[in-house]
């Protein structure tokens, strides 16, 4: 997770794609993850990557009809 939300598409040594990212499914999985465990201190510790990635896609990637782009 970058300083701004942004969680990367994919990174390696020898290739490196910053512009891409994933479609914005990490609040659902972590919600899954969350109910599977039944674990309300982890819903705390994932919270604040997940608003600011939220909030990334929302200013960095919405379009003018109000859609997201990935």
């Amino acid at each position: 997770l970058n300083v701004d939300g942004k969680m990367a598409h994919f990174l390696c040594s020898t290739w490196r794609r910053p512009d891409y990212t994933q479609p914005p499914l990490v609040g659902w999985a972590g919600w899954r993850l969350i109910e599977k465990r039944r674990d309300k201190k982890l819903a705390k510790r994932l919270l604040d990557g997940l608003l600011k990635n939220n909030d990334w896609w929302f200013t960095r990637r919405i379009t003018g009809s109000g859609l997201i782009f990935c």
